[in-house]
């Protein structure tokens, strides 16, 4: 068994071990499980070609202007039909009431009607007309588009954002948004120290913030922003802040990150999400998995 395999195994065994643990994940999981995989197979596989020497304009990105808004993240040879090929067999395999949104899309890419880099080219520009636009064209849902193209700039920014971690280390960033690819977290980590580390709901890249700072509106006080805990869960909690509305699932893993997959470590937190939507709180950053 070769290292991917061993890591794609790890994986699956992940999953059955966070079903038999808390049965309340098992739909989810059912239904994402192929898409998780096939995105971290292509996430360790994929090799793109590096990107031309840069260095990002250290004042602007210490006033929080993000590496995607100084610099260009997907490139045009970048292996598109690839990332097409595997990623939408995954979706329809979980989600077969998107599968024919997913083959019209398919063909829609296969004879040439709609290019992926279109898209991604002006992706820090918030393409939505776009995603609309290629919806019409495939006769598919917006959202069953949406979906799969979440998932293309999700591997593309994971292998970009490991590439950028080397170019950023040292670097002040002291916004709760990702230092990367701008995107919220999904996840925050309390480390052995206490120390608060946040994780990307998009690349995956995680960085250090303040504990008694909200990530989302950087509100900083003890009125309205909390911590709930579950009871005979000590390691589980979510932040909570009332200024802005908004909620992250948070995590203390002091032992080890042995293994750790913030996909699944979040997903393994989805009754906090229950229980916060309920009182009328919204995500930090909206998954697949936290829209009820």
């Amino acid at each position: 068994m070769n290292s991917g395999e061993g890591r794609a195994s790890a994986l699956e065994e992940a999953m059955e071990d966070l079903i038999e643990k808390k049965s309340y994940c098992t739909d989810v999981i059912r239904a994402f499980r192929a898409a998780i995989i096939a995105r971290n197979r292509l996430v360790e596989r994929l090799e793109l070609d590096r990107m031309e020497p840069w260095k990002p304009d250290e004042i602007k990105f210490r006033g929080g202007l993000p590496i995607i808004r100084q610099h260009g993240l997907f490139l045009e040879k970048d292996p598109w039909k690839e990332i097409a090929d595997a990623m939408i067999p995954a979706l329809q395999e979980g989600l077969p009431h998107l599968r024919n949104d997913l083959e019209r899309l398919r063909t829609c890419l296969d004879n040439g009607s709609i290019d992926l880099f279109d898209y991604f080219k002006a992706y820090a520009d918030e393409p939505e007309t776009l995603l609309g636009q290629w919806a019409a064209l495939c006769d598919a849902d917006p959202l069953s588009v949406g979906l799969f193209l979440n998932d293309a700039a999700r591997i593309i920014l994971a292998i970009r954002a490991k590439e950028m971690a080397p170019v950023i280390e040292g670097l002040l960033w002291e916004k709760g948004y990702c230092p990367v690819c701008s995107a919220f977290p999904m996840l925050s980590v309390i480390g052995d120290k206490g120390q608060r580390r946040l994780h990307c709901s998009l690349c995956g890249h995680e960085w250090r913030f303040k504990r008694t700072l909200c990530p989302f509106c950087e509100y900083e006080g003890q009125a309205g922003m909390t911590y709930f805990y579950v009871e005979n869960e000590k390691n589980e909690s979510v932040f909570a802040c009332e200024r802005c509305g908004r909620y992250l699932p948070t995590i203390n893993v002091a032992d080890a990150l042995t293994g750790f997959n913030s996909d699944l470590a979040a997903i393994g937190l989805i009754h906090l999400d229950f229980i916060m939507q309920e009182q009328g709180f919204q995500p930090m950053a909206p998954c697949v998995w936290n829209r009820f």
